[in-house]
């Protein structure tokens, strides 16, 4: 029940970052993260289980859907060709027409999408499932706590590449290849200089920073956290690039690019781990993305030129 609330919330927030009001999206999130730990703690206090906990948390969920995301959301559905305005009683209202044929056509060309976002997310567990057969689950602890800083960061990423999101598909519909190869490099740099930086301070305070975040044990990995920040730092490019063929709908190719990358990590997985342990596993993860980003520069120097088709501009 709380997916299918945060499922209806994230189709608002699609709303609003194709407006390009993110402050809408940053809101909700607050509001809904602020209430969710008192909801929960007051569910279970009262009822003595869990279960009207988590039914606490549906409902504070359900409540910034209802009175936050509903009510800024209907304000862009009121100017959407998809909405009509009826006269009833004097006063106006609107409502959203669920258009059969534009629906199924947009499944159709967000179902690759979804099966390479799986796909992604299987990716990035495999150094942790042959970690934990391989060397056990003491040092799946280690790398698990040494990519933590890294995925704290890729969170930052994925917010600009999402606040930018929006004008890369604009300027790609409205055919400037230029101005939307211009930005998407702009959030490139972005992403290599933060990853320079990120390796930078990992290699020159990696132990400094390992003693004050964990326990004295994980310093005796410092070269595997350096690889670690190394692998890091491609992801963040990668993550840009993955907006940009985003804005450029040319979702059919991403899956086979995943299933290579899936592929080559988890047969170099296979063969490093055994032999130099965490380290492996870092550079397994590493040369999975450099194998693949080539192609996703390809792809985008080819959609960015293409001229977007008119039921694409139209959503259909």
């Amino acid at each position: 029940m709380s997916k299918s609330v945060e499922a209806i919330s994230d189709v608002f927030y699609g709303l609003f970052q194709q407006h390009e009001r993110l402050d809408l999206m940053a809101r909700s999130m607050i509001i809904r993260s602020v209430l969710m730990v008192p909801a929960f703690v007051i569910g279970v206090y009262a009822s003595g289980t869990a279960h009207w906990g988590i039914a606490g948390i549906v409902i504070a969920w359900f409540l910034v859907l209802a009175l936050h995301d509903y009510f800024q959301g209907r304000k862009f559905l009121n100017e959407s060709a998809r909405s009509e305005v009826v006269e009833e009683g004097g006063t106006k209202r609107s409502f959203i027409t669920f258009d059969r044929p534009a629906l199924m056509s947009l499944a159709r060309l967000a179902f690759p999408l979804a099966i390479a976002t799986g796909l992604a997310s299987f990716q990035y567990q495999i150094p942790r499932y042959l970690i934990e057969q391989f060397l056990g689950v003491a040092m799946l602890g280690i790398y698990a706590g040494m990519a933590y800083p890294m995925f704290a960061l890729r969170t930052l990423v994925l917010a600009l590449g999402q606040s930018a999101a929006p004008r890369l598909a604009l300027l790609h519909a409205e055919s400037k290849p230029v101005e939307f190869r211009r930005l998407l490099l702009k959030l490139v740099g972005i992403g290599l200089a933060g990853g320079i930086i990120l390796i930078l301070v990992v290699a020159l305070a990696g132990r400094p920073i390992i003693l004050f975040l964990y326990k004295p044990e994980f310093a005796a990995h410092l070269g595997a956290f350096i690889w670690i920040a190394a692998a890091g730092a491609v992801s963040f490019i990668m993550s840009f690039a993955g907006y940009g063929i985003t804005a450029l709908r040319l979702f059919k190719i991403v899956p086979f690019l995943n299933t290579t990358a899936i592929l080559v990590m988890a047969g170099l997985c296979f063969w490093l781990i055994p032999i130099h342990g965490l380290v492996g596993a870092a550079w397994a993860s590493l040369t999975a993305d450099l194998v693949i980003l080539p192609a996703y520069a390809g792809i985008i120097w080819y959609g960015s030129k293409r001229p977007l088709k008119e039921e694409e501009y139209r959503g259909q």
